[in-house]
Protein backbone atom coordinates (compact mmCIF):
# COMPACT_ATOMS: atom_id res chain seq x y z
CA UNK A 1 0.00 0.00 0.00
CA UNK A 2 2.85 2.41 0.89
CA UNK A 3 4.69 1.72 -2.38
CA UNK A 4 1.53 2.20 -4.44
CA UNK A 5 0.86 5.55 -2.75
CA UNK A 6 4.41 6.81 -3.37
CA UNK A 7 4.26 5.75 -7.01
CA UNK A 8 0.95 7.61 -7.37
CA UNK A 9 2.55 10.77 -5.92
CA UNK A 10 5.57 10.51 -8.23
CA UNK A 11 3.41 9.95 -11.31
CA UNK A 12 1.30 12.96 -10.31
CA UNK A 13 4.41 15.14 -10.04
CA UNK A 14 5.74 13.96 -13.41
CA UNK A 15 2.65 14.33 -15.58
CA UNK A 16 0.59 16.98 -13.72
CA UNK A 17 3.02 19.17 -11.82
CA UNK A 18 5.96 18.19 -14.06
CA UNK A 19 8.45 18.69 -11.24
CA UNK A 20 10.02 15.22 -11.43
CA UNK A 21 11.71 13.55 -14.41
CA UNK A 22 11.10 9.99 -15.61
CA UNK A 23 14.63 9.05 -14.52
CA UNK A 24 13.96 10.32 -11.03
CA UNK A 25 10.77 8.22 -11.02
CA UNK A 26 12.70 5.04 -11.85
CA UNK A 27 15.32 5.69 -9.20
CA UNK A 28 12.67 6.51 -6.60
CA UNK A 29 10.67 3.35 -7.30
CA UNK A 30 13.82 1.20 -7.00
CA UNK A 31 14.77 2.89 -3.73
CA UNK A 32 11.30 2.45 -2.28
CA UNK A 33 11.29 -1.23 -3.29
CA UNK A 34 14.64 -1.81 -1.61
CA UNK A 35 13.48 0.02 1.50
CA UNK A 36 10.35 -2.12 1.64
CA UNK A 37 12.42 -5.29 1.26
CA UNK A 38 14.74 -4.21 4.10
CA UNK A 39 11.72 -3.38 6.24
CA UNK A 40 10.23 -6.85 5.60
CA UNK A 41 13.56 -8.50 6.46
CA UNK A 42 13.74 -6.54 9.70
CA UNK A 43 10.26 -7.70 10.72
CA UNK A 44 11.16 -11.33 9.92
CA UNK A 45 14.39 -11.06 11.94
CA UNK A 46 12.49 -9.60 14.90
CA UNK A 47 9.98 -12.45 14.69
CA UNK A 48 12.76 -15.05 14.69
CA UNK A 49 14.46 -13.24 17.56
CA UNK A 50 11.30 -13.51 19.64
CA UNK A 51 10.95 -17.22 18.84
CA UNK A 52 14.61 -17.86 19.72
CA UNK A 53 14.09 -15.99 22.97
CA UNK A 54 11.22 -18.32 23.83
CA UNK A 55 13.43 -21.39 23.26
CA UNK A 56 16.23 -19.81 25.30
CA UNK A 57 13.79 -19.18 28.13
CA UNK A 58 12.75 -22.85 28.08
CA UNK A 59 16.42 -23.88 28.14
CA UNK A 60 17.13 -21.64 31.13
CA UNK A 61 14.09 -23.07 32.92
CA UNK A 62 15.29 -26.62 32.21
CA UNK A 63 18.84 -25.91 33.42
CA UNK A 64 17.48 -24.29 36.59
CA UNK A 65 15.23 -27.24 37.40
CA UNK A 66 16.22 -28.93 40.63
CA UNK A 67 16.50 -32.72 40.80
CA UNK A 68 13.65 -34.03 42.94
CA UNK A 69 14.34 -37.75 42.51
CA UNK A 70 17.46 -38.54 44.50
CA UNK A 71 19.18 -41.52 46.06
CA UNK A 72 18.93 -42.28 49.80
CA UNK A 73 22.04 -41.85 51.94
CA UNK A 74 22.29 -45.57 52.73
CA UNK A 75 21.12 -47.07 49.45
CA UNK A 76 20.24 -50.76 49.43
CA UNK A 77 22.38 -52.96 47.16
CA UNK A 78 20.72 -54.03 43.93
CA UNK A 79 20.05 -57.75 43.48
CA UNK A 80 22.66 -59.59 41.44
CA UNK A 81 19.96 -61.05 39.21
CA UNK A 82 16.65 -59.66 38.02
CA UNK A 83 14.01 -59.77 40.74
CA UNK A 84 10.24 -59.61 40.95
CA UNK A 85 8.68 -56.21 40.16
CA UNK A 86 5.46 -55.23 41.88
CA UNK A 87 3.12 -52.25 41.63
CA UNK A 88 1.02 -51.81 44.78
CA UNK A 89 -2.04 -49.61 44.36
CA UNK A 90 -0.06 -47.12 42.25
CA UNK A 91 -1.77 -43.93 41.06
CA UNK A 92 -0.15 -41.00 39.28
CA UNK A 93 -1.00 -37.64 37.78
CA UNK A 94 1.35 -35.11 36.22
CA UNK A 95 2.03 -31.76 37.90
CA UNK A 96 -0.63 -29.19 37.11
CA UNK A 97 -3.10 -31.80 35.90
CA UNK A 98 -6.35 -32.81 37.55
CA UNK A 99 -6.59 -35.98 35.45
CA UNK A 100 -5.18 -39.25 36.77
CA UNK A 101 -2.81 -40.81 34.22
CA UNK A 102 -2.79 -44.04 36.23
CA UNK A 103 -5.27 -45.16 38.86
CA UNK A 104 -4.99 -48.06 41.36
CA UNK A 105 -2.47 -50.14 39.41
CA UNK A 106 -1.74 -53.53 41.00
CA UNK A 107 0.66 -55.64 38.99
CA UNK A 108 3.30 -58.28 39.66
CA UNK A 109 5.96 -59.17 37.11
CA UNK A 110 7.91 -62.27 38.03
CA UNK A 111 11.65 -62.35 37.43
CA UNK A 112 12.88 -63.83 34.14
CA UNK A 113 9.43 -63.85 32.56
CA UNK A 114 7.98 -62.10 29.51
CA UNK A 115 5.19 -59.64 30.24
CA UNK A 116 3.19 -57.61 27.72
CA UNK A 117 1.35 -54.43 28.66
CA UNK A 118 -1.12 -53.55 25.94
CA UNK A 119 -3.83 -51.04 25.20
CA UNK A 120 -4.80 -48.26 22.83
CA UNK A 121 -2.92 -44.95 22.69
CA UNK A 122 -3.46 -42.90 25.85
CA UNK A 123 -4.07 -45.94 28.06
CA UNK A 124 -1.17 -45.02 30.37
CA UNK A 125 1.36 -47.63 29.23
CA UNK A 126 4.30 -45.23 28.74
CA UNK A 127 3.55 -43.44 32.01
CA UNK A 128 3.76 -46.78 33.80
CA UNK A 129 7.22 -47.38 32.32
CA UNK A 130 8.42 -43.91 33.36
CA UNK A 131 7.36 -44.65 36.94
CA UNK A 132 9.19 -47.98 36.87
CA UNK A 133 12.35 -46.21 35.66
CA UNK A 134 11.95 -43.57 38.41
CA UNK A 135 11.69 -40.71 35.94
CA UNK A 136 8.73 -39.86 38.16
CA UNK A 137 7.60 -41.12 41.54
CA UNK A 138 4.03 -42.35 42.11
CA UNK A 139 1.52 -39.89 43.50
CA UNK A 140 0.08 -42.75 45.53
CA UNK A 141 1.20 -46.31 46.20
CA UNK A 142 4.65 -47.86 45.77
CA UNK A 143 6.75 -49.87 43.33
CA UNK A 144 8.86 -52.76 44.65
CA UNK A 145 11.88 -54.61 43.29
CA UNK A 146 12.71 -57.82 45.15
CA UNK A 147 10.30 -56.77 47.88
CA UNK A 148 11.95 -53.36 48.48
CA UNK A 149 10.63 -49.96 47.47
CA UNK A 150 12.65 -48.77 44.46
CA UNK A 151 13.23 -45.48 46.30
CA UNK A 152 15.63 -47.43 48.57
CA UNK A 153 18.07 -48.08 45.71
CA UNK A 154 20.67 -45.75 44.23
CA UNK A 155 18.96 -44.01 41.30
CA UNK A 156 21.89 -44.33 38.90
CA UNK A 157 22.53 -48.00 39.63
CA UNK A 158 18.84 -48.80 39.54
CA UNK A 159 18.28 -47.21 36.13
CA UNK A 160 21.45 -48.78 34.74
CA UNK A 161 20.07 -52.25 35.51
CA UNK A 162 17.37 -51.74 32.85
CA UNK A 163 17.76 -51.79 29.10
CA UNK A 164 15.06 -49.40 27.94
CA UNK A 165 13.87 -48.31 24.53
CA UNK A 166 11.27 -45.56 24.45
CA UNK A 167 9.19 -44.42 21.49
CA UNK A 168 11.01 -41.09 21.13
CA UNK A 169 14.52 -42.45 20.50
CA UNK A 170 16.98 -40.41 18.42
CA UNK A 171 19.66 -41.18 15.85
CA UNK A 172 22.54 -38.70 16.08
CA UNK A 173 25.02 -37.25 13.60
CA UNK A 174 27.80 -39.64 14.64
CA UNK A 175 29.13 -43.00 13.51
CA UNK A 176 26.98 -46.12 13.62
CA UNK A 177 29.09 -47.55 16.44
CA UNK A 178 28.83 -44.34 18.48
CA UNK A 179 25.06 -44.33 17.98
CA UNK A 180 24.84 -47.83 19.42
CA UNK A 181 27.20 -47.26 22.35
CA UNK A 182 26.08 -43.64 22.87
CA UNK A 183 29.72 -42.68 23.31
CA UNK A 184 33.20 -43.06 21.83
CA UNK A 185 34.01 -46.59 20.64
CA UNK A 186 37.23 -48.34 21.62
CA UNK A 187 38.88 -51.11 19.62
CA UNK A 188 37.85 -53.75 22.18
CA UNK A 189 34.19 -52.74 21.91
CA UNK A 190 33.73 -53.17 18.17
CA UNK A 191 32.96 -56.89 18.43
CA UNK A 192 30.23 -56.37 21.03
CA UNK A 193 28.67 -53.58 18.96
CA UNK A 194 28.60 -55.72 15.83
CA UNK A 195 27.03 -58.56 17.84
CA UNK A 196 24.33 -56.20 19.15
CA UNK A 197 23.61 -55.00 15.61
CA UNK A 198 23.33 -58.62 14.49
CA UNK A 199 20.84 -59.40 17.23
CA UNK A 200 18.79 -56.36 16.20
CA UNK A 201 18.73 -57.63 12.60
CA UNK A 202 20.55 -54.72 10.98
CA UNK A 203 24.17 -55.88 10.71
CA UNK A 204 23.72 -56.87 7.07
CA UNK A 205 22.73 -53.28 6.19
CA UNK A 206 26.11 -51.89 7.25
CA UNK A 207 29.56 -53.26 6.47
CA UNK A 208 31.41 -50.89 8.80
CA UNK A 209 30.37 -49.51 12.20
CA UNK A 210 32.47 -46.39 11.55
CA UNK A 211 30.11 -45.25 8.78
CA UNK A 212 28.77 -41.77 9.64
CA UNK A 213 25.01 -41.41 10.02
CA UNK A 214 23.04 -38.38 8.84
CA UNK A 215 24.62 -35.46 7.02
CA UNK A 216 24.73 -32.54 9.44
CA UNK A 217 28.53 -32.75 9.69
CA UNK A 218 29.47 -35.13 6.89
CA UNK A 219 28.13 -34.86 3.35
CA UNK A 220 28.86 -38.57 2.85
CA UNK A 221 26.80 -39.52 5.89
CA UNK A 222 24.40 -42.43 5.54
CA UNK A 223 20.71 -41.63 5.81
CA UNK A 224 18.68 -44.32 7.57
CA UNK A 225 15.06 -45.31 7.22
CA UNK A 226 12.59 -45.33 10.09
CA UNK A 227 12.91 -49.11 10.44
CA UNK A 228 16.73 -48.96 10.42
CA UNK A 229 16.69 -46.21 13.06
CA UNK A 230 14.50 -48.34 15.35
CA UNK A 231 16.80 -51.35 14.95
CA UNK A 232 19.82 -49.18 15.82
CA UNK A 233 18.00 -48.05 18.96
CA UNK A 234 17.16 -51.68 19.80
CA UNK A 235 20.85 -52.60 19.37
CA UNK A 236 21.60 -50.12 22.20
CA UNK A 237 19.50 -52.22 24.56
CA UNK A 238 21.22 -55.45 23.42
CA UNK A 239 24.67 -53.91 23.92
CA UNK A 240 23.85 -52.89 27.48
CA UNK A 241 23.04 -56.51 28.45
CA UNK A 242 20.80 -55.60 31.42
CA UNK A 243 18.82 -57.76 33.85
CA UNK A 244 15.51 -56.37 32.56
CA UNK A 245 14.48 -55.16 29.11
CA UNK A 246 11.72 -52.55 28.84
CA UNK A 247 10.58 -52.00 25.26
CA UNK A 248 8.02 -49.23 24.77
CA UNK A 249 6.59 -49.57 21.24
CA UNK A 250 10.05 -50.57 19.88
CA UNK A 251 8.87 -51.70 16.45
CA UNK A 252 6.14 -49.24 15.46
CA UNK A 253 8.01 -48.37 12.23
CA UNK A 254 8.28 -52.01 11.18
CA UNK A 255 5.76 -54.02 9.24
CA UNK A 256 3.93 -56.76 11.23
CA UNK A 257 6.11 -59.62 9.91
CA UNK A 258 9.38 -57.81 10.72
CA UNK A 259 7.96 -56.85 14.11
CA UNK A 260 7.06 -60.47 14.88
CA UNK A 261 10.50 -61.77 13.83
CA UNK A 262 12.32 -59.09 15.83
CA UNK A 263 10.33 -59.74 19.00
CA UNK A 264 10.73 -63.50 18.65
CA UNK A 265 14.51 -63.02 18.41
CA UNK A 266 14.43 -60.75 21.44
CA UNK A 267 12.48 -63.25 23.52
CA UNK A 268 14.83 -66.09 22.54
CA UNK A 269 17.95 -64.08 23.42
CA UNK A 270 16.62 -62.99 26.80
CA UNK A 271 15.55 -66.32 28.30
CA UNK A 272 17.26 -65.62 31.63
CA UNK A 273 16.11 -62.00 31.78
CA UNK A 274 12.89 -60.16 32.50
CA UNK A 275 11.23 -58.58 29.46
CA UNK A 276 8.46 -55.98 29.72
CA UNK A 277 6.93 -55.29 26.36
CA UNK A 278 4.69 -52.23 25.85
CA UNK A 279 2.55 -52.10 22.72
CA UNK A 280 -0.82 -51.39 21.16
CA UNK A 281 -0.04 -53.87 18.36
CA UNK A 282 -0.74 -57.47 19.35
CA UNK A 283 1.19 -59.45 16.73
CA UNK A 284 3.57 -60.93 19.35
CA UNK A 285 1.59 -60.90 22.60
CA UNK A 286 0.98 -64.63 22.40
CA UNK A 287 4.69 -65.08 23.24
CA UNK A 288 4.21 -63.34 26.59
CA UNK A 289 3.56 -65.41 29.71
CA UNK A 290 1.48 -62.62 31.24
CA UNK A 291 -0.54 -59.88 29.55
CA UNK A 292 -2.06 -56.78 31.14
CA UNK A 293 -4.75 -54.95 29.17
CA UNK A 294 -4.90 -51.24 30.08
CA UNK A 295 -7.48 -48.57 29.31
CA UNK A 296 -7.78 -45.00 30.62
CA UNK A 297 -5.05 -45.53 33.21
CA UNK A 298 -6.48 -48.73 34.69
CA UNK A 299 -5.90 -52.46 34.26
CA UNK A 300 -8.99 -54.04 32.75
CA UNK A 301 -7.82 -57.61 32.21
CA UNK A 302 -4.85 -59.85 32.93
CA UNK A 303 -3.88 -63.36 31.88
CA UNK A 304 -2.11 -65.08 29.02
CA UNK A 305 -3.11 -64.85 25.36
CA UNK A 306 -5.38 -67.91 25.35
CA UNK A 307 -7.13 -66.95 28.59
CA UNK A 308 -7.86 -63.40 27.44
CA UNK A 309 -9.19 -64.55 24.06
CA UNK A 310 -11.47 -67.05 25.80
CA UNK A 311 -12.95 -64.30 27.99
CA UNK A 312 -14.04 -62.35 24.94
CA UNK A 313 -13.29 -58.98 26.58
CA UNK A 314 -11.48 -55.86 25.40
CA UNK A 315 -8.25 -57.73 24.65
CA UNK A 316 -10.05 -60.26 22.47
CA UNK A 317 -11.88 -57.44 20.67
CA UNK A 318 -8.63 -55.57 20.02
CA UNK A 319 -6.81 -58.70 18.85
CA UNK A 320 -9.57 -59.71 16.42
CA UNK A 321 -9.73 -56.21 14.89
CA UNK A 322 -5.99 -56.19 14.27
CA UNK A 323 -6.04 -59.75 12.92
CA UNK A 324 -8.70 -58.73 10.40
CA UNK A 325 -6.56 -55.82 9.20
CA UNK A 326 -3.54 -58.07 8.77
CA UNK A 327 -5.63 -60.55 6.76
CA UNK A 328 -7.03 -57.77 4.57
CA UNK A 329 -3.57 -56.33 3.83
CA UNK A 330 -2.26 -59.85 3.06
CA UNK A 331 -5.04 -60.46 0.53
CA UNK A 332 -4.11 -57.45 -1.63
Amino acid sequence: MTIAFLIFVLVYKIFIVKSVSVGDLSVSIAAVGKLNSMYGGLLEALSQFVQSGMFADKLRTFLATKQTITSPQNAAPLPALSGDIEFRNVSFRYDGSDVWALRHINMKIKAQTKTAIVGYNGAGKSTLVKLLMRLYDPTEGEILLNGKNIKNYDVGEYRHSFGTLFQDFQVYAASLGENVKMGLVGDKEEGAIKEALGKAGIAENFCDISVPLLREYDKDGRLVSGGEAQKIAIARAFLKDPHTYILDEPSSALDPISEYNLNRTLFELSRDRTVIFISHRLSTTRMAEQIYMMEQGRILEEGNHGELLARGGRYAEMFKKQAEKYQESHSY
